[in-house]
């Protein structure tokens, strides 16, 4: 344990590698895993990941996102030097979340590309999902809108596999977007209705009930969720403005309201006078 906490302060202790500090950490690492057996070694490897990625994410919190991506790109230039692994997909997410912050669209998605490749046979079926949106995020944001969508359709493969209906209706809509740009519009309108049947079924209510009331959650991620939901239904009320019918937009719109979009609320008390 004293080597492993020795070599978590080699690799964070400067913004660049010296090949000294390199071969320090190679030593360190060596001495610390010569003698263990396979599956004590990637105990240890994740345990190695989880102190940096924490480290990470405290520069995160503290706004320090340059900083923070700066570090990740150190460590991956050496990971493998070092410990003779490839960059797991977890550390691959936590720069994927820098990258998309900092709205870095080309490399984030060769970044996820790149991932996707070096563990095409062992990709993480909890986190592959999370790498393929955000991958479908970049090519959308680059207006490479068949990329995204093809990025999407993997990301809701693997959100069907868990039965996450929630971020499925997050990805169905994603994609509508996507086809609107294409102008392929009977297809946004049809991923639309699939997101919102998908958001609805998530959050065990009716059309006809949130067109009545607001729709109120306690949880957490539920609220956050719920956020991503009121975008969406607001999305889907300017989609029907431009290429669909009134009656259409103002039930969108309300029902966006009735998610707690602000936005949606003062456009409905606007074009609707209440």
């Amino acid at each position: 344990m004293k080597n492993l906490l020795l070599l978590v302060g080699i690799v964070l202790s400067s913004g660049c590698f010296a090949q000294t500090t390199i071969e320090d950490a190679k030593s360190t690492w060596s001495e610390s895993v010569d003698t263990m057996s396979q599956e004590t070694k990637q105990l240890m490897v994740n345990l190695l990941e989880y102190t940096m990625t924490s480290a990470i994410d405290s520069m995160v919190n503290e706004g320090m996102y340059t900083k923070a991506l700066e570090m990740l790109d150190t460590m991956q230039a050496n990971w493998k030097k070092i410990t003779g692994m490839d960059f797991s997909e977890r550390m691959y997410l936590t720069k994927g979340n820098l990258l998309q912050h900092l709205e870095e669209w080309e490399d984030l998605a060769a970044m996820i590309q790149e991932c996707t490749t070096v563990h095409k046979e062992s990709l993480d079926e909890r986190i592959a999902p999370i790498l393929y949106s955000l991958q479908g995020n970049a090519y959308r944001n680059l207006e490479k809108y068949r990329q995204a969508i093809g990025a999407y359709e993997s990301s809701s493969f693997y959100y069907k596999k868990k039965g996450d209906i929630g971020s499925q209706g997050d990805i169905f809509c994603s994609m509508a977007l996507c086809y609107t740009k294409l102008e392929k519009y009977s297809m946004a309108t049809s991923f639309y209705e699939k997101g919102l049947q998908k958001f609805l079924e998530y959050f065990e209510t009716s059309r006809a009930s949130l067109l009545r009331s607001e729709l109120k959650v306690k949880d957490e991620y539920k609220q956050t969720l719920l956020g991503v939901f009121g975008c969406h239904l607001y999305n889907m009320a300017l989609f029907q403005q431009d290429y669909g019918t009134r009656d259409a937009m103002r039930e969108y719109l309300l029902m966006s309201a009735h998610c707690g979009h602000d936005g949606a609320k003062s456009e409905y008390k606007r074009i609707f006078r209440y």
